[in-house]
């Protein structure tokens, strides 16, 4: 018998890639980590960007240092768990109802790690890879980062740990919890006296492709420049890029030397790689002095920055006039394409038992990345991704489940834990991590339930916490999972999806234009079409006229006034208010949809108002012969008529209820109108400019259209109707789901 041939590969630091293009990253979903570092998917630390220049002017500057005693950190020691964005991963694909379709899915600042190795190759970097679904899960490992910050923290010097504050200082007096328009005086004129802490963390998830590999990155963000568009608006079709909005703070010396700006030019490259990896477009750098006072901001465009550092003058210096400078972001984007693709087509996805290794280590080979398999390794990997999965759902928030239930289903998932430390088998660490998954669907679907800690439910699923036995025969899955399998591989991707959806719209157009002209008899009726003549002249003709149509439709609108404005909607007693565009779609200004909840509330008061009157219309007499009686009673004992109305407080109670939660829907509604008149004479100017942009580039698409004289098959020679439109900012409508 053979022994198993254990996989190893290089792939050398020179290399680089022919293939460096990128792909628009897109936000999928985003999550914030708060002060106990419990992970929440939502915005709710989501930071925005406000430092006025007249602050720098302040007597003495802005103290970076200030507030250094009281710094809270961290008290965990992350080293890049990927239980965050696994939590994040796992709620975005349980809205849409799919799987993300990507390669690799990992940390923003793992990529950067690799992307700069060309420039920045001193440390060394060792990177786990598990495999799980056909998917390339990357992640720090724990021991070298460990190992790193305990050298790290051993050699820091005071001046050294104060500069690391400066810039958490930096971030906290920089940015405001909501937008400037949201926030009080007080609030913004105090926050350089708040506490500076680095547990808060808001964090995106984004998806790209470089080269061939696609990948998935969480990536923490600093802050927003202005605002955040709604997620809500993707969801009503409207096209929202939070990443255009958001902004990278760093921190550095004055550069007052040529030191100072050969050490500026490369944390510049560094930082380039950083937001170029996710698409954030701004970057906002304080210049400190020797004493951490912040003297100067200056900001930079990301898409700007490899012609600053190809030009620079530190640069020029060092390469000599007669040589061609250098272009390091390029330089940096090719070596990682090639690495990239490389990892993604090599590493083999078919064994989820086997993880293996990405290391670089500058003393044994500087001029090679290693990867290879983690044969001794390979157990705590998969068991850190089974803790996560684990994790996700034991933190949930559970309603009706108190302390003490909670705290000894987790000191059961311990226990279990530590009885799996020795395993050492990958095949049973495969079916581990199968029912790593088994259980977080449970646990999922125990929370849907909503259950007490009461409920034999739950006393069945503490008592079932423990996974299989680790000594337990894997045993064989039937056919019936082969199939199960089969069918999710032969799921289609997001792309086939499209085409077929843009292919099916276009022959409905076909059948329905060869229908109207059967109808008016000129074609014939019976005759059966050349599908030749359908398929390259018939189709190109269908395509000119409905864009033809719809081109006339937007053009005609765009002679009449603007419809954006202000319009009222049925709701509650009073009429709701909505912002629409100039393009007749609304403008979602606040998370959830309100209009929505509105009427769920008025129609719930109402059927509860109706269920009332409907009670009372049938007990009132009893209630009143009760109160009689009672009198009555009170009376022949030589009494009087009782006081106590309670038979009758009754329904006064139950009036005077419902007519609160009437006041409270009204005042709410009320409020919400005044909200969305605020907006719309803020956004009034914007739609205006908006329009009247449109109508000019209507009027170059015209005289386009004229001058080349595009016609119905004249995409055949370059000039097609559709390009044209979109490159003058219109859409193509065979390209849109619903071209109406």
């Amino acid at each position: 018998m053979l022994a198993a041939v254990m996989f190893a590969k290089v792939y050398p630091l020179a290399a680089t890639s022919k293939d460096a293009t990128v792909r628009q990253p897109k936000e999928l979903v985003c999550f914030s980590r708060d002060g106990d570092n419990e992970i929440h998917i939502d915005d709710s630390e989501l930071r925005y960007y406000y430092l006025p220049n007249s602050e720098l002017d302040t007597p003495g500057g802005i103290d970076l240092q200030g507030g250094f005693g009281n710094f809270k950190k961290n008290p965990n020691n992350d080293v890049g768990e990927l239980a965050g964005l696994l939590k994040a991963v796992e709620s975005y694909e349980r809205t849409v109802g799919n799987k993300i379709p990507v390669n690799i899915i990992t940390w923003r600042g793992l990529m950067r790690q690799l992307m700069m190795l060309p420039y920045e190759n001193r440390d060394k970097v060792v990177l786990n890879v598990v495999i799980f679904d056909g998917q390339l899960f990357i992640q720090a490992d724990a021991l070298t980062i460990m190992a790193s910050r305990k050298i790290e923290e051993s050699t820091l010097t005071e001046l050294h740990r104060r500069q690391i504050f400066s810039g958490y200082k930096f971030e906290a007096i920089s940015t405001l919890e909501s937008p400037w328009a949201q926030c009080s005086r007080k609030h913004i004129e105090k926050r350089s006296k708040k506490t500076v802490s680095n547990i808060e963390q808001y964090s995106t998830v984004v998806r790209t492709t470089i080269g061939r590999a696609k990948l998935l990155l969480g990536a923490e963000v600093d802050c927003a420049w202005d605002y955040k568009p709604d997620h809500h608006d993707i969801e009503e079709g409207q096209k929202a890029d939070p990443l255009r909005h958001y902004v990278e703070l760093k921190t550095t010396g004055v550069v007052d030397s040529p030191n100072a700006c050969s050490i500026f030019e490369k944390k510049l490259l560094k930082t380039w790689t950083q937001c170029f990896l996710v698409g954030i477009p701004k970057v906002i750098y304080g210049f400190r002095d020797n004493n951490l006072i912040l003297r100067s901001v200056e900001q930079f465009n990301t898409e700007e920055i490899p012609l600053l550092l190809r030009d620079g003058p530190f640069q020029r210096s060092q390469q000599g006039s007669q040589q061609r400078p250098i272009n390091k972001c390029m330089h940096c984007l090719k070596f990682f394409s090639g690495l990239i693709n490389w990892i993604a087509e090599n590493i083999p996805k078919n064994d989820e038992a086997k993880t293996y290794r990405i290391e670089y280590d500058p003393v044994a080979n500087k001029n090679y990345i290693n990867v290879r398999e983690n044969e001794e390794e390979h157990r705590d990997v998969v068991l850190k991704v089974y803790r996560a999965l684990l994790k996700n759902a034991l933190h949930l928030e559970l309603p009706l489940v108190d302390y003490k239930g909670r705290a000894n289903l987790l000191d059961r998932v311990r226990k279990s834990f530590r009885k799996q430390k020795q395993v050492n088998n990958s095949l049973v660490c495969q079916e581990l991590l199968r029912d790593a998954m088994e259980w977080n669907n449970i646990f999922y679907q125990w929370y849907e339930e909503k259950p007490s800690d009461t409920d034999p439910k739950y006393l069945q699923l503490v008592r079932a916490v423990h996974p299989k036995k680790v000594e337990d025969e894997v045993e064989l899955h039937g056919i019936s999972l082969l199939i199960q399998n089969d069918k999710k591989q032969s799921i289609p991707s997001e792309e086939e999806i499209l085409s077929k959806i843009r292919e099916r719209k276009l022959n409905s157009w076909i059948k329905l234009y060869i229908e109207r002209r059967q109808e008016k008899n000129l074609l014939p009726r019976k005759t059966k079409l050349d599908a030749k003549y359908v398929k390259e002249i018939l189709k190109s003709k269908v395509l000119y006229e409905r864009r033809k149509k719809i081109l006339y439709r937007v053009s005609a609108k765009l002679h009449r006034p603007s419809t954006a404005g202000l319009k009222c909607v049925n709701g509650t007693f009073n009429d709701i208010t909505v912002i629409y565009t100039p393009w007749n779609s609304r403008v979602f200004t606040e998370k959830g949809n309100f209009i929505y909840k509105q009427r769920k509330r008025h129609d719930q008061y109402l059927l509860d108002l109706l269920d009332y009157e409907e009670y009372r219309k049938k007990w009132i007499n009893v209630y009143k012969d009760e109160m009689e009686w009672e009198d009555t009673v009170e009376q022949l004992r030589g009494g009087y008529p009782r006081k106590d109305r309670s038979w009758m407080e009754l329904f006064q109670w139950y009036e005077d209820y419902l007519s609160a939660i009437s006041r409270d829907i009204e005042r709410d509604t009320i409020t919400y109108n005044k909200r969305q008149y605020c907006y719309y004479e803020k956004l009034k100017p914007q739609f205006e400019e908006m329009y009247a942009d449109s109508k000019k580039n209507m009027k170059r698409l015209m005289e386009v259209v004229k001058r080349n004289e595009v016609g119905p098959y004249t995409d055949a020679v370059g000039e097609d109707l559709g390009q044209i439109m979109k490159e003058h900012g219109f859409k193509d409508p065979s390209d849109q789901e619903n071209d109406q």
